[in-house]
Protein backbone atom coordinates (compact mmCIF):
# COMPACT_ATOMS: atom_id res chain seq x y z
CA UNK A 1 0.00 0.00 0.00
CA UNK A 2 2.97 2.12 0.11
CA UNK A 3 3.17 2.90 -3.36
CA UNK A 4 -0.75 3.14 -3.65
CA UNK A 5 -0.11 6.17 -0.94
CA UNK A 6 2.85 7.71 -3.65
CA UNK A 7 0.87 7.10 -6.55
CA UNK A 8 -0.47 9.75 -9.00
CA UNK A 9 -3.27 9.44 -10.11
CA UNK A 10 -2.58 7.26 -12.98
CA UNK A 11 -1.78 4.16 -10.82
CA UNK A 12 -4.43 1.98 -10.29
CA UNK A 13 -4.33 -1.03 -7.99
CA UNK A 14 -7.05 -4.94 -8.61
CA UNK A 15 -6.52 -6.47 -5.04
CA UNK A 16 -8.99 -8.70 -3.55
CA UNK A 17 -12.00 -7.74 -2.30
CA UNK A 18 -15.04 -9.22 -0.83
CA UNK A 19 -18.63 -8.73 -1.70
CA UNK A 20 -20.00 -8.72 0.95
CA UNK A 21 -19.20 -5.64 2.28
CA UNK A 22 -20.85 -3.88 0.11
CA UNK A 23 -24.00 -6.65 -0.26
CA UNK A 24 -27.16 -6.18 2.22
CA UNK A 25 -29.89 -8.18 2.15
CA UNK A 26 -31.55 -8.55 -1.06
CA UNK A 27 -34.93 -10.35 -2.30
CA UNK A 28 -33.60 -13.73 -3.56
CA UNK A 29 -36.29 -16.21 -4.56
CA UNK A 30 -40.12 -15.81 -4.62
CA UNK A 31 -43.19 -18.40 -5.28
CA UNK A 32 -46.04 -16.24 -6.55
CA UNK A 33 -47.91 -18.53 -8.65
CA UNK A 34 -48.53 -21.26 -6.30
CA UNK A 35 -50.53 -24.92 -6.82
CA UNK A 36 -53.20 -26.21 -4.24
CA UNK A 37 -50.71 -27.34 -2.01
CA UNK A 38 -48.27 -24.37 -2.28
CA UNK A 39 -48.55 -21.11 -0.77
CA UNK A 40 -46.90 -17.82 -1.70
CA UNK A 41 -43.52 -16.54 -0.12
CA UNK A 42 -40.40 -14.38 -0.34
CA UNK A 43 -36.78 -15.46 0.61
CA UNK A 44 -34.29 -12.36 1.83
CA UNK A 45 -30.60 -13.14 1.17
CA UNK A 46 -27.92 -11.80 3.58
CA UNK A 47 -24.88 -11.19 1.32
CA UNK A 48 -23.16 -9.26 4.00
CA UNK A 49 -20.71 -10.21 6.28
CA UNK A 50 -22.66 -9.61 9.53
CA UNK A 51 -25.76 -11.01 11.09
CA UNK A 52 -28.54 -8.38 10.48
CA UNK A 53 -31.04 -7.24 12.77
CA UNK A 54 -34.30 -7.01 10.53
CA UNK A 55 -36.79 -5.24 13.03
CA UNK A 56 -38.75 -2.41 12.25
CA UNK A 57 -37.74 -3.47 8.26
CA UNK A 58 -40.68 -3.69 5.94
CA UNK A 59 -41.90 -5.57 2.78
CA UNK A 60 -44.16 -3.54 0.22
CA UNK A 61 -46.01 -4.45 -2.71
CA UNK A 62 -48.16 -1.57 -4.74
CA UNK A 63 -50.96 -1.72 -2.13
CA UNK A 64 -49.46 -3.09 1.30
CA UNK A 65 -46.74 -2.13 4.07
CA UNK A 66 -45.71 -4.66 6.19
CA UNK A 67 -43.26 -3.93 9.26
CA UNK A 68 -40.96 -6.54 10.14
CA UNK A 69 -40.87 -7.79 13.98
CA UNK A 70 -39.77 -10.30 16.92
CA UNK A 71 -36.83 -12.58 17.99
CA UNK A 72 -37.25 -14.25 14.38
CA UNK A 73 -36.34 -11.15 12.30
CA UNK A 74 -32.82 -11.58 12.25
CA UNK A 75 -30.44 -13.28 9.66
CA UNK A 76 -27.24 -14.65 10.06
CA UNK A 77 -24.53 -13.47 7.24
CA UNK A 78 -24.93 -15.70 4.20
CA UNK A 79 -28.13 -17.04 5.06
CA UNK A 80 -31.76 -16.81 3.94
CA UNK A 81 -35.17 -16.03 5.51
CA UNK A 82 -38.19 -16.98 4.28
CA UNK A 83 -41.30 -14.58 4.83
CA UNK A 84 -44.71 -16.08 4.65
CA UNK A 85 -48.14 -16.74 6.29
CA UNK A 86 -47.31 -19.45 8.12
CA UNK A 87 -44.00 -20.68 9.80
CA UNK A 88 -41.79 -23.44 7.93
CA UNK A 89 -40.68 -25.91 10.18
CA UNK A 90 -37.44 -26.89 8.08
CA UNK A 91 -36.28 -23.28 7.15
CA UNK A 92 -35.48 -20.22 9.18
CA UNK A 93 -38.61 -18.46 8.68
CA UNK A 94 -41.00 -15.74 10.18
CA UNK A 95 -44.64 -14.93 9.83
CA UNK A 96 -46.26 -12.24 8.69
CA UNK A 97 -49.32 -11.09 6.32
CA UNK A 98 -47.73 -11.15 3.22
CA UNK A 99 -48.69 -8.86 0.69
CA UNK A 100 -50.85 -10.92 -2.22
CA UNK A 101 -47.95 -11.70 -5.10
CA UNK A 102 -49.77 -11.41 -8.10
CA UNK A 103 -48.91 -14.37 -10.83
CA UNK A 104 -48.84 -11.62 -14.16
CA UNK A 105 -46.03 -9.28 -12.23
CA UNK A 106 -45.71 -7.39 -8.89
CA UNK A 107 -43.59 -4.44 -7.30
CA UNK A 108 -41.81 -5.35 -4.49
CA UNK A 109 -39.85 -2.87 -1.88
CA UNK A 110 -37.49 -3.63 0.85
CA UNK A 111 -37.29 -0.78 3.34
CA UNK A 112 -34.54 -0.67 6.32
CA UNK A 113 -35.42 0.16 9.62
CA UNK A 114 -34.85 4.08 8.27
CA UNK A 115 -37.30 3.69 5.64
CA UNK A 116 -34.81 3.73 3.02
CA UNK A 117 -35.06 1.25 0.39
CA UNK A 118 -32.90 -1.79 0.33
CA UNK A 119 -33.67 -3.51 -2.48
CA UNK A 120 -36.77 -3.50 -5.21
CA UNK A 121 -37.84 -6.20 -7.40
CA UNK A 122 -40.60 -5.43 -9.93
CA UNK A 123 -40.89 -8.91 -11.84
CA UNK A 124 -43.23 -9.71 -14.40
CA UNK A 125 -44.18 -13.30 -15.32
CA UNK A 126 -42.41 -13.47 -18.55
CA UNK A 127 -39.04 -12.90 -16.02
CA UNK A 128 -39.62 -16.69 -14.95
CA UNK A 129 -41.74 -18.52 -12.63
CA UNK A 130 -44.70 -21.01 -13.18
CA UNK A 131 -47.29 -23.14 -11.60
CA UNK A 132 -45.20 -24.13 -8.42
CA UNK A 133 -42.01 -23.05 -9.96
CA UNK A 134 -40.14 -20.21 -7.88
CA UNK A 135 -38.39 -17.54 -9.30
CA UNK A 136 -34.75 -17.27 -8.78
CA UNK A 137 -31.88 -14.63 -8.42
CA UNK A 138 -28.99 -15.18 -10.51
CA UNK A 139 -26.48 -13.19 -9.05
CA UNK A 140 -26.41 -11.36 -5.94
CA UNK A 141 -22.99 -9.83 -6.68
CA UNK A 142 -22.48 -5.93 -7.22
CA UNK A 143 -24.41 -3.88 -8.25
CA UNK A 144 -26.67 -4.77 -5.77
CA UNK A 145 -30.42 -3.64 -6.79
CA UNK A 146 -29.95 -6.15 -9.96
CA UNK A 147 -33.77 -5.93 -10.36
CA UNK A 148 -33.92 -6.61 -14.06
CA UNK A 149 -34.79 -9.57 -16.33
CA UNK A 150 -31.73 -10.63 -17.06
CA UNK A 151 -31.29 -11.37 -13.34
CA UNK A 152 -34.07 -13.33 -12.67
CA UNK A 153 -35.26 -16.96 -14.16
CA UNK A 154 -36.94 -20.11 -13.35
CA UNK A 155 -36.17 -22.26 -10.69
CA UNK A 156 -34.68 -25.80 -12.00
CA UNK A 157 -34.48 -27.82 -8.77
CA UNK A 158 -36.64 -30.94 -9.43
CA UNK A 159 -38.80 -29.40 -6.36
CA UNK A 160 -39.35 -26.35 -7.99
CA UNK A 161 -37.99 -23.88 -5.74
CA UNK A 162 -34.66 -23.89 -3.25
CA UNK A 163 -36.00 -22.40 -0.02
CA UNK A 164 -33.48 -22.04 2.74
CA UNK A 165 -31.04 -23.29 0.32
CA UNK A 166 -28.40 -21.87 -2.38
CA UNK A 167 -30.50 -21.37 -5.72
CA UNK A 168 -30.55 -23.90 -8.22
CA UNK A 169 -28.47 -21.53 -10.77
CA UNK A 170 -25.62 -21.06 -9.00
CA UNK A 171 -25.70 -23.94 -6.74
CA UNK A 172 -22.84 -26.04 -7.01
CA UNK A 173 -21.59 -24.21 -9.45
CA UNK A 174 -19.06 -22.01 -8.30
CA UNK A 175 -16.38 -24.30 -7.05
CA UNK A 176 -13.91 -24.74 -9.41
CA UNK A 177 -13.64 -20.65 -10.35
CA UNK A 178 -10.56 -18.77 -10.24
CA UNK A 179 -9.27 -15.42 -11.72
CA UNK A 180 -5.74 -14.07 -11.72
CA UNK A 181 -4.69 -10.65 -12.09
CA UNK A 182 -1.10 -9.84 -13.57
CA UNK A 183 0.56 -7.32 -12.68
CA UNK A 184 -1.33 -6.59 -9.77
CA UNK A 185 -1.09 -3.89 -8.86
CA UNK A 186 -0.17 -1.89 -11.77
CA UNK A 187 0.73 1.29 -13.23
CA UNK A 188 -0.37 3.47 -16.08
CA UNK A 189 2.83 5.58 -15.91
CA UNK A 190 4.75 2.89 -17.06
CA UNK A 191 2.23 1.95 -19.92
CA UNK A 192 1.32 -1.54 -18.37
CA UNK A 193 -1.76 -3.15 -18.77
CA UNK A 194 -3.30 -5.76 -16.69
CA UNK A 195 -3.99 -9.30 -17.88
CA UNK A 196 -6.78 -11.09 -16.34
CA UNK A 197 -7.14 -14.82 -16.94
CA UNK A 198 -9.57 -16.54 -15.63
CA UNK A 199 -10.09 -20.87 -15.13
CA UNK A 200 -13.83 -22.28 -15.45
CA UNK A 201 -15.09 -25.87 -14.42
CA UNK A 202 -16.95 -25.43 -17.77
CA UNK A 203 -16.33 -26.96 -21.16
CA UNK A 204 -18.17 -25.15 -23.17
CA UNK A 205 -19.67 -21.42 -21.75
CA UNK A 206 -20.39 -17.44 -22.58
CA UNK A 207 -18.40 -15.35 -19.86
CA UNK A 208 -19.55 -12.26 -18.77
CA UNK A 209 -16.76 -10.00 -17.01
CA UNK A 210 -17.47 -6.61 -15.76
CA UNK A 211 -14.86 -4.22 -13.70
CA UNK A 212 -16.79 -2.35 -10.39
CA UNK A 213 -15.54 0.40 -8.10
CA UNK A 214 -16.14 0.07 -4.26
CA UNK A 215 -19.28 1.99 -4.32
CA UNK A 216 -20.45 -0.53 -6.43
CA UNK A 217 -20.80 1.47 -9.69
CA UNK A 218 -20.09 -0.44 -13.07
CA UNK A 219 -16.53 0.88 -14.71
CA UNK A 220 -16.29 -1.51 -17.91
CA UNK A 221 -17.30 -4.65 -19.31
CA UNK A 222 -14.64 -6.21 -20.62
CA UNK A 223 -16.40 -9.36 -21.59
CA UNK A 224 -20.32 -9.33 -23.04
CA UNK A 225 -21.02 -13.00 -23.54
CA UNK A 226 -18.55 -14.00 -25.46
CA UNK A 227 -18.14 -17.98 -26.29
CA UNK A 228 -15.52 -19.39 -23.97
CA UNK A 229 -13.84 -22.40 -23.29
CA UNK A 230 -12.49 -24.32 -19.49
CA UNK A 231 -9.31 -20.50 -19.61
CA UNK A 232 -9.33 -17.46 -21.07
CA UNK A 233 -7.53 -14.09 -20.70
CA UNK A 234 -8.23 -10.39 -21.11
CA UNK A 235 -6.50 -7.33 -20.74
CA UNK A 236 -7.45 -3.96 -19.35
CA UNK A 237 -6.07 -0.67 -19.96
CA UNK A 238 -7.12 1.45 -16.86
CA UNK A 239 -9.83 3.24 -18.96
CA UNK A 240 -13.58 3.39 -18.35
CA UNK A 241 -16.20 2.56 -20.79
CA UNK A 242 -16.31 5.80 -21.58
CA UNK A 243 -12.59 5.86 -23.04
CA UNK A 244 -11.56 7.97 -19.49
CA UNK A 245 -8.58 6.96 -17.49
CA UNK A 246 -9.97 5.56 -14.32
CA UNK A 247 -8.66 6.97 -10.79
CA UNK A 248 -6.19 5.56 -8.32
CA UNK A 249 -8.47 3.38 -6.18
CA UNK A 250 -9.23 -0.63 -5.67
CA UNK A 251 -11.44 -2.02 -8.56
CA UNK A 252 -13.60 -5.62 -8.23
CA UNK A 253 -13.17 -7.78 -10.69
CA UNK A 254 -17.15 -9.92 -11.37
CA UNK A 255 -17.27 -13.00 -13.54
CA UNK A 256 -19.73 -15.14 -14.51
CA UNK A 257 -19.78 -17.50 -16.38
CA UNK A 258 -23.28 -19.48 -18.09
CA UNK A 259 -22.90 -22.95 -19.25
CA UNK A 260 -23.61 -23.64 -22.50
CA UNK A 261 -25.14 -27.40 -21.92
CA UNK A 262 -27.30 -26.68 -18.52
CA UNK A 263 -27.77 -22.95 -18.06
CA UNK A 264 -26.06 -22.94 -14.74
CA UNK A 265 -23.81 -19.76 -13.90
CA UNK A 266 -20.80 -19.95 -12.54
CA UNK A 267 -19.54 -16.58 -10.39
CA UNK A 268 -16.64 -15.23 -9.05
CA UNK A 269 -15.16 -11.97 -7.84
CA UNK A 270 -12.13 -10.70 -7.28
Amino acid sequence: MKRFGIAAASFLVLSCTSSGALARVLFNEIMYNTGSRDEEWIELYNAGQHEMDLDGWAVADRHRRITLSGPYARIPAGAFLLLAHRAFEDHASLQIALPSLNNGGDDLVLYDERGAIADRLCYRSEWGGARSVSLERLDALPPANRAVRSNWTSCIHPDGHTAGRINSVTAGVAAGVSIGIVPDPFDLRRSERALIEYSLPLRLCAVVLDLYDLSGKLIIRLLDGEPAGAAGRVCWDGRDRFGGVCATGIYMIKLRAIDAASGRVAAATR
